[in-house]
C-alpha cells in the first residue's frame, strides 16, 4: 500500500509499505538488537539521501530517529501504526465541536453507533461515565482532546454518555463503539449549474466518494465544479491517482513520477479520459494543502484542466516509505523513512518547501474584525457535517464562483 498521510496539518507525506519479507528477522540476537540492527540496514540501502551510517548509528542512540533522519522520518509501534492510516479509527462515529465555546456538541455521523442510540446533532455532553462535566471558562484544545480520548476506545467496548437536550439532562446513552470509517467529501449545490465538493483527505474511500458526489451533481445538471482542497493534509498515493482519473483529459498523460536514490524512476499514467473530464474545475488551495492535495492539484494544473485559486501550496515533494521490522509479527513495530521525491505532471513538476504550488489566482482571504465576528457567530451553529458556505466571509470561494459564472 502507499500512500499521503499526516502526523500533523503540515506533516504529510507519502508513503510506501515495504513488504515484511524485505526484512527477515535474524535468530541469535535480542528483540532490541535486532531491531536496531534493521533500522540502520534499512537507512543505508533505502533513504532518499545518502547518510553517514557511523554518524547516524550515533545520533540514534543519543536522540533517537528525528537525530539522524530528516523530520518526517519516524519510529512507529503497532499501535502508532494503527492509527497513522487516515480515514477511520475506533470510537462512536460523531463530529464534536467546543472549542472556545461554554460546551462541548456534538454531531453524530449518518449511519454511526452514536447515530444509531439515539444521540442527536445539538446535543450537549454533560457527563461521560462518572465523569460529569462543567465548564466555567471556554473550552480549551486540551478539553477537546481530553474528551474525545475518554469517549473513544477499543472498538466493540462501551461507554455511557449523558446530553443537556432542549433544558433537559438525557440518558445513559450506552454506545458500543466501532471502526468508524469516515467519509472525506461533502459536496453542495451553489447554482443550477454550479456545484461544491470539498474533499478533507485522500482516505480510502477518497475517490469512490468524490465519484458519487460528482456523479450526483452531474445528474442534477451540474456542469462546473469547485473543488475544495484547503486544509487537506494528504492521503492515500491510490486515492490521489484515482481522484486525478476523474479529470484526465485522454490516456496516457503522467500524473506522478517518483524519483529514488540508485533506482529506476517510476511513472503512472492514465489510461483512459475521466467521467468528469467536461466539466470546468476549479480548485481551491492553500498552505494547508499537502502532500497528496498539492499532487493532485499540480496534475491538474498541469494539464490545463483545471485553475488553481488561493494561496501557495505547503510545499512537500518527498516521500516516506513503511517498513515492518518483524516479520510475520502482528506487533511489529515500523521505520517510517523518506525514499524518494515525486514529480507531478507531463512536464514532471518539482515541489518543494522554496518552490510550493502556486495558485493561477492569488486571492487571500483577510478578514475585518466585523467579518471574523460574524464568521464566528456562524460557526458556532453550523452543522459541521456540512460545507460551510458563504462567499461573503470566504473571498477565495467567491473568486472561484466569479471565474465559473
Amino acid at each position: 500500500m502507499r500512500f499521503l498521510s499526516r502526523v500533523s496539518l503540515v506533516l504529510a507525506f507519502l508513503v510506501v509499505v515495504i513488504p515484511a519479507s524485505a526484512c527477515a528477522q535474524q535468530p541469535g540476537r535480542s528483540r532490541s538488537t535486532e531491531e536496531y540492527d534493521r533500522i540502520l540496514n534499512i537507512i543505508e540501502q533505502y533513504a532518499l539521501d545518502s547518510v553517514d551510517m557511523y554518524w547516524c548509528g550515533q545520533q540514534i542512540q543519543k536522540r533517537g530517529i528525528s537525530a539522524c533522519l530528516d523530520k518526517y522520518s519516524e519510529y512507529f509501534t503497532a499501535q502508532d501504526r494503527k492509527r497513522f492510516v487516515p480515514g477511520n479509527y475506533a470510537g462512536i462515529g460523531a463530529r464534536v465541536v467546543g472549542e472556545g465555546e461554554m460546551a462541548i456538541t456534538f454531531y453524530p455521523i449518518v449511519g454511526s453507533p452514536a447515530d444509531k442510540a439515539g444521540i442527536l446533532q445539538g446535543d450537549t455532553l454533560v457527563k461521560i461515565d462518572s465523569l460529569e462535566l462543567s465548564f466555567k471558562s471556554p473550552v480549551t484544545a486540551d478539553d477537546m482532546q481530553a474528551v474525545i480520548a475518554k469517549v473513544r476506545g477499543p472498538e466493540n467496548t462501551s461507554v455511557k454518555l449523558w446530553f443537556l437536550r432542549a433544558g433537559k439532562v438525557i440518558g445513559p446513552f450506552t454506545v458500543v463503539r466501532g471502526t468508524i470509517v469516515i467519509n472525506p467529501v461533502s459536496f453542495a449545490t451553489l447554482s443550477p449549474t454550479l456545484g461544491y465538493v470539498r474533499l478533507s483527505e485522500f482516505s480510502e474511500n477518497a475517490a469512490q466518494n468524490m465519484d458519487r458526489a460528482l456523479d450526483s451533481l452531474k445528474r442534477s445538471g451540474i456542469k462546473k465544479i469547485i473543488l475544495d482542497f484547503r486544509g487537506n493534509p494528504g492521503g492515500l498515493l491510490d486515492q490521489a491517482e484515482a481522484v486525478a482519473d476523474l479529470f484526465s483529459p485522454d490516456s496516457g498523460n503522467i500524473k506522478i513520477t517518483q524519483r529514488f536514490r540508485g533506482a529506476p524512476d517510476e511513472v503512472s499514467v492514465t489510461t483512459a479520459r475521466g467521467p468528469y473530464a467536461d466539466m470546468k474545475l476549479v480548485v481551491l488551495v492553500d498552505s494547508g494543502s499537502a502532500s497528496a492535495s498539492e499532487m493532485v492539484a499540480g496534475i491538474f494544473q498541469d494539464w490545463k484542466v483545471a485553475t488553481l485559486v488561493g494561496t501557495h501550496t505547503f510545499g512537500k515533494g518527498i516521500g516516506q516509505s513503511l517498513f515492518p521490522l518483524f516479520r510475520g509479527d502482528p506487533d511489529t513495530p515500523f521505520l517510517k523513512l523518506t525514499t524518494f521525491a515525486f514529480l507531478v505532471g507531463n512536464h514532471q513538476v518539482k515541489i518543494t518547501p522554496t518552490t510550493p504550488l502556486q495558485p493561477d489566482s492569488a486571492v487571500g482571504n483577510d478578514l475585518t474584525d466585523a467579518e471574523k465576528k460574524q464568521l464566528l457567530a456562524e460557526l458556532r451553529t453550523h452543522n459541521p457535517n456540512n460545507p460551510y458556505l458563504n462567499p461573503k466571509l470566504d473571498k477565495q470561494l467567491a473568486a472561484a464562483i466569479k471565474l465559473l459564472k
